[in-house]
């Protein structure tokens, strides 16, 4: 083989050595960068958005067209207590159907005030609320694009300098308020039930290391008209399945269930789509909405 041929194959086996590093970058480094890449591509109110990813749960074999009516409300269970937030204290602001006191509500006194020491657990929709409001300057986040209740014991997260599990955080900071929101990802699961036992399994574990901490479980927010998903499990139908599931074991543990999505969906039930631009996830504008209803319940 001439020096010509030497260098030209030479030339080409680096060319694919470089192209089989990039696609390994690229699978490895995916999910972590697909909130920041969606957020910037995308149009909003005002520029900001978490944009459409859809996650098969972690053993995604058992998927299912599974449908089940039930009734939207707003309601939680005997736990929670008219006039008081979430974390059972005096509210100062009272929700209104223009939002006029969202900036008191959400300014860094009243968020310190109801958010210090508390911990928020879930997927993508609950990683929103940490990207943009202000709960992230005193709430603790456990949470994850795509996480599921299979693994969201087994990641570790960082939290005041250091990564911890989510049991060994809670063991450790004793949070006095924990928001729970996780589903989601899990509507494709077969069997519905399997989720509620890992749940129940959850909660069981969070009340055994910090049995004062206050536990508030946030129902499956439903998703817009024109979501780009799996129509045959991610569905609002399905999500009120689960979600009568999660409100009927709340009910069973004595734990407060909290139910946003009367504030957030249209005549159809479906999510409004001024709140979104991918159809499942909130935008800026929505996410501070939302914590903000949450706040003042």
């Amino acid at each position: 083989m001439n020096n010509g041929k030497k260098l030209l194959l030479t030339i080409f086996l680096l060319f694919i050595t470089v192209i089989f590093q990039i696609v390994i970058i690229i699978r490895l480094n995916i999910l972590d960068n697909r909130l920041d890449r969606y957020e910037k591509n995308s149009n909003t109110v005002n520029g900001d958005t978490i944009n459409n990813f859809s996650n098969p749960d972690d053993n995604n074999s058992e998927n299912i067209n599974s449908n089940s009516n039930s009734d939207l409300d707003n309601s939680t269970n005997s736990d929670n207590k008219t006039g008081t937030n979430a974390n059972g204290s005096d509210s100062n602001y009272l929700a209104d159907d223009n939002y006029s006191n969202l900036d008191n509500v959400l300014s860094d006194d009243n968020l310190s005030k109801h958010l210090n020491n508390s911990l928020f657990v879930g997927d993508s929709r609950t990683d929103g609320i940490r990207k943009f409001t202000g709960a992230s300057k005193f709430a603790s986040f456990c949470c994850d694009v795509g996480i599921s209740i299979n693994k969201i014991t087994e990641e570790t997260f960082f939290i005041n300098g250091e990564n911890l599990t989510l049991y060994d955080a809670i063991s450790k900071y004793k949070y006095d308020n924990i928001y729970i929101c996780i589903g989601y990802n899990e509507l494709g699961w077969k069997y519905e039930d399997t989720f509620i036992e890992k749940y129940k399994v959850l909660i069981d574990k969070i009340k055994e290391i910090s049995p004062e901490s206050h536990i508030n479980i946030m129902a499956i927010l439903h998703i817009s008209s024109d979501a780009k998903v799996d129509n045959e499990s991610e569905n609002n139908e399905r999500i009120d399945l689960f979600n009568s599931k999660i409100q009927n074991m709340c009910s069973e543990a004595d734990i407060t269930y909290i139910d946003l999505n009367s504030y957030f969906i249209d005549e159809n039930g479906f999510l409004k789509s001024e709140a979104t631009t991918d159809g499942i996830h909130f935008n800026s504008d929505y996410y501070k909405k939302y914590l903000y209803r949450l706040l003042t319940l």
